[in-house]
């Protein structure tokens, strides 16, 4: 699944980048387990790249919550003087560290974090999933005969629109 491209539903890649660079390059993405974070922070690092922007993603989680032990202060500080902190998992920054991260950000080129909630900076996009959006997914990923095989708005339903566990569950069903 790494390999699709967050799918924005109704939106533009051009308009979330226009807006990324209206809130100066500080912006947070907000939305529920499984809605799209990570697939949404990796394909916006790739339209970043497109325009000739730089970033640098950092994942924190239950097992590696702490920013300066994924990466040091003096490593952020040099990358941020040309490249956008990309951080997946911002809730799990202590507030000791986002006094040392924020200065390092005002002073460098920007970030793009992602939580459960809004968090610190502007809500550059809310992520959501939907019956159709699952639909489109699984059409890119997969031949129509085994859409057909298993009711798949049961299965959103089930999982309350967290994908991840949708993905989960049709993985166990076809290999199983």
């Amino acid at each position: 699944m790494t390999s699709l491209e967050y799918d924005l539903i109704d939106e533009k890649w051009s308009e979330h980048l226009e807006r990324f660079s209206k809130f100066k390059y500080r912006a947070c993405i907000v939305g529920c387990h499984g809605s799209g974070k990570t697939t949404y922070l990796k394909s916006f690092e790739r339209k970043l790249k497109t325009v000739g922007i730089n970033s640098v993603r950092v994942f924190l989680n239950d097992e590696s919550p702490r920013i300066f032990r994924a990466i040091s202060r003096k490593e952020l500080k040099k990358i941020l003087v040309d490249s956008v902190l990309i951080i997946d998992g911002a809730e799990f920054i202590s507030i000791f560290e986002w006094l040392t991260l924020s200065r390092l950000i005002r002073k460098g080129r920007g970030a793009l974090i992602s939580s459960h909630h809004p968090l610190k900076y502007p809500v550059l996009h809310n992520c959501r999933t939907t019956p159709e959006s699952l639909n489109r997914l699984l059409t890119k990923l997969s031949p129509p005969k085994i859409n057909s095989r298993i009711d798949i708005n049961n299965c959103y339903d089930r999982h309350s629109g967290n994908l991840r566990e949708v993905f989960f569950e049709l993985y166990d069903k076809l290999a199983g």
